[in-house]
């Protein structure tokens, strides 16, 4: 699948506006991907798939992905942390600004791949918290 493929995929399946659209070729052109959201299962079309796309392609050039996420969905996450971890070319990962929860996890994979580097700047910040338990049910419930 191709740039172009890609994002009329994305224009199709969302409401991106031509300026968006614009905006997110551009992008995709310069081998950029910006995760600046809470992650979700929304992260394949946005983060995966062109991930694969540009590791498929004849350029050699690094992909960027700038991560800036509160965290997300583990199950989600973990997906793009194994791309990350096998990625066949250069990938920087930089974060700008915060990397929290299932962020902060992201930003560690791909510590044993040759293939990516990570970036932070003076002010950027991880944060990596304990998980969470939820028991729901009745309580008459036996």
């Amino acid at each position: 699948m191709s740039d172009f493929e890609f994002l009329g995929f994305v224009n199709e399946a969302s409401t991106l506006d031509p300026v968006m659209y614009q905006y997110f070729n551009q992008l995709l052109k310069n081998r950029t991907i910006i995760l600046n959201d809470e992650i979700d299962e929304s992260i394949l079309e946005t983060v995966v798939l062109p991930l694969k796309n540009f590791e498929q392609d004849g350029d050699i050039n690094p992909v960027k992905l700038i991560l800036n996420t509160p965290g997300g969905s583990v199950a989600d996450g973990l997906m793009l942390c194994n791309i990350i971890d096998n990625y066949k070319k250069p990938l920087n990962i930089i974060v700008p600004s915060y990397s929290c929860s299932m962020g902060t996890i992201i930003l560690c994979s791909g510590n044993k791949n040759p293939n990516v580097t990570k970036k932070c700047y003076p002010f950027s910040f991880a944060l990596f918290h304990s998980g969470q338990t939820v028991v729901g049910g009745e309580t008459t419930t036996v």
